[in-house]
């Protein structure tokens, strides 16, 4: 168990920094994007913890008896609020962190050229802080991007967006911070 809890601290710290990589070195980016790849790349992730926070529990409850497997429930059921809480909070931002990451160091880099019409500027309360989420128009169509306070006052529903962005190893477009 000790082991567990030193692994979890460990993956924690880590996490924070790798969620916190994508706030301190991008002005703009595809957060949905990067959210959906990282949902799906969680799940083995997820039954992994399921799997030993409860395989013990399960097989010494069936030899007890009745006041055992209602122990074991609600050990499960506090292990499953747990490790929803790691996911949300650590697993997600982490592996978005790490996948922004490769996308911009690993791998060739693209120029693009982004032009189109700003349709939605919105205001998003997250665990891992203020961030907007910015939505255009472009010829190809809607392109929605993640930013910060900052990058984000210029551009008003209705203005016009022109960014030069990078497209990466990974497909997603990124904007490095420029030193304001």
């Amino acid at each position: 168990m000790k082991r567990l809890i030193i692994i979890s601290i460990i993956v924690a710290v880590l996490g924070v920094f790798l969620a916190m990589a994508e706030i301190l070195l991008f002005d703009f980016y595809e957060e949905s994007v990067v959210e959906r790849w990282a949902n799906f790349a969680s799940i083995p992730f997820l039954v992994l913890l399921l799997i030993v926070l409860t395989q013990d529990r399960w097989r010494s409850s069936l030899k007890e008896g009745r006041e055992r497997i209602i122990q074991t429930i609600k050990y499960v059921f506090k292990g499953v609020i747990g490790t929803w809480l790691f996911y949300y909070f650590i697993l997600i931002p982490s592996i978005s962190g790490t996948l922004l990451l490769i996308n911009y160091y690993i791998g060739g880099q693209k120029i693009v050229k982004i032009s189109g019409l700003v349709t939605g500027k919105t205001a998003i309360s997250m665990q891992r802080g203020a961030k907007y989420e910015l939505e255009i128009l472009t010829e190809s169509g809607k392109l929605v991007l993640e930013t910060n306070g900052i990058a984000i006052k210029p551009y008003e529903v209705g203005s016009s967006f022109e960014e030069t962005l990078e497209k990466g190893s990974l497909g997603l477009l990124t904007k490095r911070k420029t030193n304001r």
